[in-house]
């Protein structure tokens, strides 16, 4: 061990603490030590190979390693050969960059999933009132989520309370809480909505 780096085999473990070191006198890719102070504090998910002479990352999601810079020794450099395999993220408010938690697949193909979760038609059906003259009215659509129709209101914070606790109380979620007032309220003071 030297420098606080752990040798395991054919690689040395880069981490947080070991951002300052250099590899045969190369100061690591500033990208590297962005890196590290961004991931490397969690887990060792940064390495560097001493066959192959590379720094590799770890895709959180696949779990492969991914080359990123080669070095060059008569040049006293790292070469970059990542070749867009890697996805690099931008520290917020910055323009530095940085190698976020997964590969270039990885997160292509997260985000295809999200987008595609995003697009799914919901199946819903019309919900029509029948006034008593006989006048259909379109009221909105139903959900097959419960077949209920999703309602956005705006509670004050005591109302907000009151009904969050006392669902709690009777065991039911807050939207069955506030179903079950309004039935109760319609079934006490009944209407005539003509």
């Amino acid at each position: 061990m030297e420098g606080g780096i752990l040798v395991n085999y054919n690689y040395i473990n880069l981490t947080f603490e070991s951002q300052n070191i250099g590899i045969e006198g190369v100061e690591l890719p500033n990208e590297i030590i962005l890196s590290l102070k961004t991931r490397g504090k969690r887990s060792i998910n940064h390495r560097f190979n001493t066959l192959n002479q590379e720094i590799e990352i770890l895709c959180s999601i696949c779990k492969n390693w991914n080359s990123l810079y080669v070095l060059e020794k008569d040049k006293n450099s790292w070469r970059d050969i990542n070749d867009g395999a890697y996805w690099i993220s931008t520290k917020q408010h910055t323009n530095l960059n940085y190698y976020s938690n997964s590969c270039y697949s990885c997160y292509q193909n997260n985000k295809k999933k999200k987008n595609s979760q995003k697009q799914l038609p919901k199946d819903t059906k019309e919900v029509i009132l029948i006034k008593p003259e006989g006048q259909p009215v379109e009221c909105g659509k139903l959900s097959s989520n419960n077949d209920r129709i999703q309602q956005t209101i705006a509670l004050s914070k005591d109302n907000d309370w009151y009904i969050k606790l006392n669902a709690l109380i009777h065991g039911e979620r807050k939207n069955d809480f506030i179903n079950a007032i309004i039935d109760n309220f319609r079934r006490d003071n009944p209407r005539n909505l003509s």
